[in-house]
């Protein structure tokens, strides 16, 4: 399965969030998000987890954020679309916080691709 990785737009533009890993299998999508928030200084925080497929089509993951400031936040990951493509894998969703309401995301993550190593003086990537 391959993986993809990338940055995303958010709306409203509040916080950074890219995907170090996204892997899209049969029943669920495992991700690891890279998220900055104003409320803890600008830290950057990771979010590793796996959004489950529903019966509706889309991909949900629930999480509890304890880098919240006052109390842990609660949220939901949507995940709408996951489109592999020729160039990469178009990812659209939302991230739906409970005490803040939804910010949309959306972009390409591009394929990651293996460490090179050397065969026989030429350059050979793992995935091959």
């Amino acid at each position: 399965m391959p993986t993809f990785s990338g940055s995303f737009i958010v709306e409203p533009n509040d916080f950074p969030l890219r995907a170090q890993r996204f892997i899209i299998r049969d029943d669920e999508i495992a991700f690891d998000f890279r998220y900055k928030t104003s409320h803890v200084g600008g830290e950057e925080f990771p979010l590793d987890d796996k959004a489950r497929l529903q019966p509706e089509g889309f991909y949900r993951c629930d999480v509890t954020d304890p880098n919240s400031e006052f109390e842990p936040d609660q949220a939901i990951i949507y995940i709408l679309r996951a489109k592999v493509q020729e160039r990469g894998c178009f990812v659209e969703g939302f991230w739906h916080e409970k005490n803040e309401g939804a910010y949309k995301f959306w972009g390409m993550l591009l394929p990651e691709i293996g460490p090179a190593i050397v065969l026989r003086g030429r350059e050979r990537r793992l995935s091959e």
